[in-house]
């Protein structure tokens, strides 16, 4: 076995997504692949070694699994994307939109990574044909032309990372991919080429038909996602969801770390957050006077929209906190869009400000096929109609599909600043007075790419506690 490859150091959502047989294993290892299919020996094969792990829940030892490239990749040429990027931002945008407003259902914390999953649901997107296509794409928001699509989210990842991270404001912006295989199926190999030379540095064959073999690759996987959200996402693919017919894990993984322009001083003082129910509670209050963005006539009252913009260290990302008027609070979430954030942050003027803004801590769980389907793309989660032949030859008796797509995200807010993480795992399976701005009833927030305005996570607040 090779070792594995050392993985990007980019981090924080992670994405993970499994394609599975329903049920026939004429793909067993040594089955010759077919014309125009790829053989796993005719790769170019990468060494890679696992980063360590310091977490006692994942095994530090695992063995490493071999890596290999696309056929074609070192001699492909990636286009010109560069005018492309706000026509992607804006599909990257919409789409985390329309997710919100599909699962604000309910009265729990919300918070989860547009950027994560518009990723991974591109990676599969690139294996996707006939109806499942056209289904993905319209619902995701696949814009751009599917030749300039892969490369322009490459070219993002790198605009969004290699730029903004720096040691002296203690910024960090982490994206990162990997993709595990199933050794000697037969995936086509301009599938592969796109997985390798867009979204990582080569696709990693494991063994999922085997039991010991398959728990070895689920704790490899677990490590990785574990290793690139710096430690914020452990555990999150359970044995259960690995069985001897997935064929293909896809992941991607986001991890943000950034300091305040303005910290907030320590300690918080106890204040009152009124919940939608009409209680108050108690929750650790921060509070600060400084110049900042926010709307014009903040009033003590709750019969208006209020928002304010906080800017991080080095100007690279900044989070938005939106209060809907009281008692509107569902009909805002509703009519969420793109236009609308764009809109209140151009509304929004400099002045000296009061602030106080609850502390806090909370994670996140998503299980979106449901989700997803009725927001469009049904057929991708169908084991008799999903059509993935851009992945490899389907038959009347083997077809993959969409079984999963489950994604969980934490989020902690302090005096010092932000930290996030996001994780998803897809299991695809064949078959003057200073204004006074007081954050105390439920809130929408999110943090946004300075430059670009990209939505990297959305979230609200519906209880600090």
């Amino acid at each position: 076995m090779l070792a594995i490859q050392n993985v990007s150091r980019f981090v924080l959502l992670i994405m993970t997504i499994f394609f599975v047989a329903t049920g026939c294993h004429s793909d067993l290892p040594n089955v010759p692949a077919k014309k125009g299919e790829a053989k796993p020996d005719s790769f170019n094969e990468v060494a890679d070694r696992p980063r360590g792990t310091d977490s006692s829940n994942v095994a530090p030892d695992l063995s490493p699994a071999p890596v290999v490239r696309g056929v074609t990749t070192e001699n492909q040429r990636k286009p010109d994307v560069s005018a492309q990027q706000a026509e992607l931002v804006a599909g990257v945008n919409q789409f985390g939109c329309d997710l919100y407003r599909a699962i604000s259902n309910g009265e729990d914390n919300l918070f989860f990574s547009p950027h994560s999953l518009y990723t991974v649901l591109a990676m599969v997107y690139a294996g996707a044909r006939g109806e499942t296509e056209s289904e993905i794409k319209e619902t995701v928001h696949f814009d751009l032309e599917r030749e300039l699509l892969h490369p322009a989210i490459s070219q993002l990842n790198v605009d969004l990372t290699e730029s903004k991270n720096s040691k002296a404001d203690k910024f960090e912006l982490r994206v990162a991919n990997s993709i595990w295989a199933q050794q000697d199926f037969p995936f086509l190999s301009p599938y592969l080429d796109t997985l390798s030379s867009n979204y990582g540095e080569g696709i990693r064959l494991v063994d999922f038909i085997k039991k010991e073999s398959r728990e070895m690759a689920r704790l490899q996987i677990n490590q990785w996602i574990e290793k690139e959200t710096n430690g914020n996402i452990t555990n999150m693919l359970p044995p259960e969801k690995l069985n001897e017919d997935t064929r293909l894990a896809l992941v991607n993984a986001i991890f943000f770390d950034a300091l305040w322009k303005h910290p907030f001083p320590n300690p918080s003082r106890n204040g009152k957050f009124k919940l939608r129910s009409g209680d108050e509670v108690d929750v650790p209050m921060m509070s600060l006077r400084f110049d900042v963005r926010a709307t014009d006539r903040f009033q003590t009252g709750d019969d208006q929209l209020n928002a304010i913009e906080l800017d991080y260290r080095g100007d690279r990302a900044s989070m938005l906190v939106i209060m809907p008027p009281k008692g509107q609070f569902k009909e805002f979430e509703q009519s969420l869009n793109p236009e609308k954030i764009s809109d209140i942050r151009d509304s929004l003027k400099k002045d000296d400000t009061k602030l106080f803004l609850p502390k806090f801590e909370f994670r996140a769980k998503l299980d979106l096929p449901q989700v997803l389907s009725e927001m469009g793309m049904p057929l991708a989660f169908s084991p008799t109609q999903a059509d993935f032949s851009g992945m490899f030859e389907i038959s009347k008796s083997r077809r993959l599909y969409l079984a999963h797509l489950l994604h969980e995200a934490l989020v902690r807010v302090d005096e010092k600043g932000t930290t996030a993480a996001a994780a998803t795992i897809g299991l695809m399976e064949i078959t003057s007075m200073p204004r006074r701005f007081l954050v105390n009833r439920p809130f929408l927030f999110c943090i946004l790419d300075s430059k670009s305005g990209q939505l990297l996570f959305i979230g609200r607040v519906m209880d600090p506690r």
